[in-house]
């Protein structure tokens, strides 16, 4: 805000003491809103940030496949990926959330198969069709993302309720 003097007839401009020290006061302010909010900023995350990984833990690739005998290829199918971006996450330890719980599925299902089948008949019966499910094999539902269907299938077998 401005004021006009007049001295001697003379007109002048002259800033208001008052305006001027509210802008002082003002720009220390926004200076200290702008510290502010860069210190916030490291609070915020990005869209590069990665999400944060599960937090039960799911069996390792190598895992599955010593307690299967099941090739990596079947795993990737079971996976819904390629055996070659699971390459990727065995290297990476950022893998996928929709991988870890599927590993988790397999990992249940396959606490439940131990219990009943030794290795060598586990890897048969993954690559067994399975006349209550379309004849599809073990691989294919959980591919298909039915693994709890057959994990209840199996409980019912394991407790005798199975023709």
């Amino acid at each position: 805000m401005t004021t006009h003097t007049q001295h001697r007839g003379l007109s002048r401009k002259t800033a208001s003491p008052v305006k001027g020290a509210s802008q002082k006061a003002l720009a220390e302010r926004v200076t200290s809103l702008e510290a502010a909010i860069k210190r916030l900023q490291r609070f915020v995350p990005t869209k590069t940030a990665r999400r944060p990984r599960p937090r039960s833990p799911a069996p390792s690739v190598a895992e599955l496949r010593d307690r299967t005998g099941l090739r990596l290829q079947d795993i990737a199918e079971m996976l819904g990926c390629s055996p070659r971006s699971l390459d990727k996450y065995k290297a990476n330890p950022e893998t996928p959330v929709r991988i870890h719980a599927r590993l988790r599925e397999i990992s249940t299902l396959l606490a439940e198969c131990e219990a009943l089948m030794d290795k060598a008949e586990l890897r048969v019966w993954f690559r067994s069709p399975l006349p209550d499910f379309g004849e599809r094999t073990p691989v294919q539902i959980i591919a298909g993302g039915d693994a709890m269907n057959l994990f209840a299938a199996v409980q019912d077998f394991a407790r005798g309720e199975h023709s």
